[in-house]
């Protein structure tokens, strides 16, 4: 840390020097984003002093032998102070060391403000985005609700179709095998009927063929009765 004039001395300040915690730089780190010129490029094996550690993650302070104050992730350096478990306190008044080393804040009163300004401007640039992205998310949601729903009431709808032709189909199953059944008794009937009469003419002709031969014998009987009355006759 370097050493300031008295006017120096006199500067209003954030922290008291006696929250001042020492740290070794554990990993690399380059600033980068939107608040890049509040932050500190570290190299492994650096010192610094801690003098705020924010809940955010973030930590400020200065490197060892300059006074450049900034902001650094508290995840790339490592306490070694006796005070390492002891959060800064903050008050507005002159800070320096026993041996007239001064010490600034992270955030002087101005830079404080602008860095204030621009956090609160990008965390209502995210709750916008947010906002926006949550709105869009519903949407989709209600456009796949609806879409599912149209889906669905399609998909009853055929479903009480096919039910409906599949009842008329059986229907027609049923009335085919109705008739086919009627049918068959009905064919059956018939041939019954043919067969009866069948039998019937069978037996009328038999009857006649019986008949006939009666017939025939009764004529040759008559025919040998007349040759015999003639020889008969022919020998008298």
């Amino acid at each position: 840390m370097a050493a300031v004039s008295a006017e120096d001395r006199g500067h209003n300040l954030q922290h008291d020097i006696a929250s001042a915690i020492p740290a070794e730089v554990t990993q690399p780190y380059k600033p980068g984003g939107d608040f890049a010129e509040n932050q500190l490029i570290l190299e492994v094996g650096e010192i610094v002093w801690v003098l705020e550690q924010h809940d955010s993650g973030w930590w400020g302070g200065h490197k060892d032998s300059d006074a450049t104050m900034g902001w650094f992730p508290a995840g790339v350096v490592r306490l070694t102070g006796p005070a390492a478990n002891r959060k800064s306190q903050y008050y507005l008044g002159s800070a320096c060391t026993n041996d007239l080393r001064g010490v600034a804040s992270p955030m002087g009163a101005r830079r404080a403000s602008d860095s204030h300004s621009k956090f609160e401007e990008h965390n209502a640039e995210l709750v916008e985005t947010n906002r926006k992205l949550q709105q869009e998310l519903d949407l989709e949601r209600q456009k796949r609700r609806d879409e599912f729903e149209e889906h669905t009431d399609k998909q009853s709808k055929l479903l009480n179709q096919i039910a409906v032709i599949s009842s008329d189909v059986e229907k027609m199953k049923q009335e085919f095998r109705r008739k086919e059944a009627a049918i068959q008794r009905e064919a059956e009937s018939e041939v019954s009927r043919l067969q009866d009469d069948l039998r019937r003419k069978e037996a009328e002709l038999a009857a006649v063929k019986a008949k006939a031969q009666q017939h025939q014998q009764e004529a040759a009987d008559h025919v040998q009765q007349v040759k015999q009355q003639q020889q008969q006759q022919q020998q008298q």
